[in-house]
């Protein structure tokens, strides 16, 4: 066993105390300054971080200034802005990512563990699943090699998320990412207050939950260039929703500003994150009939289901310099050097909690001594990358619209490798006769680069069109000991390229009134599991899938009300399918799907402090042609993960010290098989909806030092319901040969559970 390729994630030792106390001396010296360093959010992309507000920084409305998300008048796609104050004091602190984006009109997603204390999963926007849309960070595209996928609860708690843009459309030229297909979820970074600012915070929940945050804020320091620096610094440790699932996750994040000149601005940021967490795989109904909704991991070294055998370790690393120049005569570029990190070694069985014995691997007999077929055949599983990027745009702007042009480049290095071991004595075992341990031992790269142009053309004082281009070169080398499904060592280099054309037209009706529509063509780059067969080069001839989007929509915001709503038709080209298997396997482009909708969303002012939100989506996605092989599909019907509508209701309240807020998010029915509604009723699961609630109170001036107390109390799912969210399969002691829904695993939506969170700004 190659245990030097298991090694412990790399672990800086940042001495933060003396970080701390370094930021805050200096923090001291900062004084009030009159200098505006601009929005210092680096958002390249989509909205600053006060989306309620615009570039602006006032809201155009009063029911602007409160509204939970909403669209900006300039969009020229169906784009949903989740506001910071929405993030800062309505959701959970422990929230990660997908917890904040459950609020969004299309997207869904399951956090079974509880809120940010496990992974969401099923992640879908308009019935895209999470790997074919992107995932960005103040403009940079992150994200798994192999498939673009995502984990939420890795590089950027909800402390260190400022604002969210969801694009729900390819984008336009200046869209990076390799998953544009399906749309774009933009997390921005805090904007700096350019005062010192010191706050703390503690947050004491149900499952043993209990995290503290420091941030600190410096503010524009004279004495250093006019620089502002921001660290944040964040423990949480919770037993989780469900049995022996426990979490321990430390984040450092670092983000610093600097003007030079009157025309120049230096923006870095440094975000380290560390996570231990146990990862239950599902119950069966069964399990649940006797051992309650919230069974996930058991304490019996015998069972499958032991902690101790299913857990991860994970560290990432992401961090950019971005340089930002205005020229005169209208010019300005922006230069962003990146790279972001991540190491996984997953603790998984070669089965599932049900079933995983030893015995099943017929390649450790006979076994060593000390060895039984009824030990736990596990698996130790090493996912790691280091990318590096860069992206690089000139723009130029007059009285006839903007130019803007540049390119992207990027470079991902992924080792990846499974191996057998005896989970119960911690022995190396044979799992195939010919490669001993190793299930698959490989490392893949990928290099990308991208070349994009477009102008915004003021046709009039009201219409602005956008034409624009990119051209994407995608490109994958392989070189593996083992191929992943136990196939013989080999290489292979496969590239790809692709034309991406868009169309963007915005007309303001009025100076609180618009509407868009949008032409564009976005693209997903082949999976690395097209190469897995004997011939990677010569058995894989597909070509990227493609999506063609057409929408239209309007924006409308009133004093006492906003309103957006949209609709869309996008076609599905080039669907990637498979023929036979193992080194016989051969990859091919067949068929598509078909997806149309409707989005809206809208707050209102009641009055008294009150104000009332609601969305939603009416979603459907159908195959355009029958599938092949082992796709049992037929023309016509829905496709799987697609939810048949999302909807989101608030009541929300806000008047001097008090701010209170319940809401409720609906996710109706999808399928949740492998060929959407040609697998039957069985995969089907049914609709559900999660309610949460929350009160604060503000206390101010309590001394010269202390200048806000909050005090927050929540509750999420305040029904304490039970539904199904995730419908995995057959178990492994599945009998039916998967016909009994008893014997299927599932996820359900974690019980009710209680937070209170204490915050002090000093």
């Amino acid at each position: 066993m190659k245990l030097q390729t298991m090694r412990s994630p790399r672990t800086p030792t940042p001495h933060l105390a003396l970080t701390a106390i370094a930021l805050a001396a200096l923090a001291s010296t900062a004084q009030a300054q009159t200098t505006d360093i601009g929005d210092v959010s680096a958002s390249d992309v989509g909205a600053p971080v006060n989306v309620s507000a615009g570039r602006s920084g006032k809201a155009p409305t009063a029911a602007a200034a409160k509204a939970l998300t909403q669209a900006p008048l300039e969009a020229t796609s169906p784009q949903t802005q989740i506001s910071s104050d929405y993030i800062a004091n309505q959701v959970n602190p422990q929230a990660d990512y997908g917890t904040i984006l459950r609020i969004a009109p299309s997207y869904s997603s399951s956090s079974p563990n509880g809120l940010g204390l496990s992974e969401a999963k099923n992640q879908t926007l308009r019935g895209f699943p999470d790997g074919q849309f992107n995932v960005t960070y103040d403009g940079i595209p992150f994200g798994d090699t192999n498939d673009f996928s995502h984990h939420t609860t890795s590089y950027f708690p909800a402390a260190t998320i400022g604002g969210v843009t969801i694009d729900r459309s390819p984008g336009n030229a200046t869209t990076l990412g390799y998953a544009t297909f399906g749309g774009s979820v933009n997390l921005f970074s805090p904007t700096l207050s350019p005062t010192r600012k010191i706050e703390y915070s503690q947050t004491i929940g149900s499952h043993a939950t209990w995290q503290e945050n420091l941030g600190i804020t410096t503010g524009i320091m004279p004495g250093l260039l006019d620089s502002n620096i921001f660290l944040n610094v964040q423990r949480t440790d919770s037993n989780g929703a469900l049995s022996n699932s426990g979490l321990g996750n430390t984040n450092i994040f670092l983000k610093g500003v600097t003007p030079i000149g009157s025309s120049t601005l230096v923006t870095w940021v440094y975000a380290y994150d560390k996570i231990h967490f146990n990862n239950p795989g599902g119950a069966t109904l069964n399990q649940v009939a006797q051992n309650g909704y919230n069974y996930g991991l058991n304490a019996d070294p015998k069972s499958p289901n032991y902690w101790g055998y299913n857990y991860q370790d994970k560290n990432t690393e992401f961090a950019y310099l971005d340089v930002k120049h205005d020229f005169d005569g209208g010019w300005s570029l922006n230069n962003k050097l990146y790279t972001y990190y991540y190491y996984n070694l997953s603790h998984e069985l070669n089965g599932d909690n049900t079933s995983s014995p030893l015995s099943a691997l017929s390649a450790a007999k006979p076994f060593s001594a000390g060895q039984s077929g009824t030990d736990i055949a596990g698996a130790l599983k090493l996912n790691e990358y280091r990318t590096y990027g860069d992206t690089l745009s000139a723009t130029h702007s007059d009285a006839n619209g903007t130019f803007t042009g540049g390119f992207w480049l990027e470079h991902t290095r992924n080792p990846r490798n499974r191996f057998a071991y005896d989970a119960t004595t911690g022995q190396s075992v044979k799992e195939n006769a010919t490669y001993g341990s190793t299930y698959y031992d490989m490392v893949d790269e990928v290099n990308t680069a991208q070349a994009f142009s477009q102008y915004a053309w003021k046709a009039t004082d009201a219409l602005t069109v956008t034409p624009g281009i990119r051209y994407q070169h995608f490109e994958r080398s392989l070189s593996a000991a083992v191929l992943q499904n136990n196939l013989p060592g080999t290489s292979a280099n496969k590239s790809w390229n692709s034309v991406l054309p868009s169309l963007d037209v915005n007309y303001r009706f009025t100076s609180l009134w618009s509407g868009y529509a949008q032409v564009s063509r976005g693209a997903l780059g082949p999976n690395l599991n097209t190469l897995y067969s004997a011939n990677p080069a010569g058995n894989n001839t597909v070509n990227p899938q493609t999506s063609m989007a057409y929408q239209i929509g309007t924006v409308f915001k009133a004093d006492r009300f906003t309103f957006n709503a949209d609709a869309y038709l996008i076609e599905f080209s080039n669907y990637i399918t498979k023929n036979g298997s193992g080194a016989n396997a051969t990859y091919f482009n067949a068929g598509g799907v078909r997806y149309t909708g409707v989005e809206a969303e809208g707050n209102v002012l009641l009055g008294s402090g009150f104000s009332f939100y609601a969305n939603g989506s009416i979603n459907n996605a159908t195959y355009t042609q029958d599938g092949t092989g082992s796709q049992t599909w037929k023309s016509g019907q829905r496709i799987s993960f697609v939810p048949q509508y999302t909807a989101a209701i608030a009541l929300n309240f806000d008047q001097g010290p008090w701010h209170a807020g319940i809401n409720t998010k609906f996710v109706g029915s999808m399928y949740q098989g492998s060929n959407g509604a040609a697998d039957g009723s069985i995969y089907k699961v049914g609709p559900y909806s999660v309610t949460s609630m929350m009160i604060a109170r503000d206390f101010t001036n309590l001394s010269s030092v202390l200048k806000k107390v909050r005090v927050s109390f929540g509750v999420d799912n305040l029904f304490d319901t039970h539904r199904i969210t995730d419908n995995l399969g057959p178990a492994a002691t599945d009998t039916s040969k998967g016909t009994d829904a008893n014997q299927f695993l599932y996820y359900f939506v974690p019980g009710r559970s209680f937070y209170v969170n204490l915050r002090a700004e000093i």
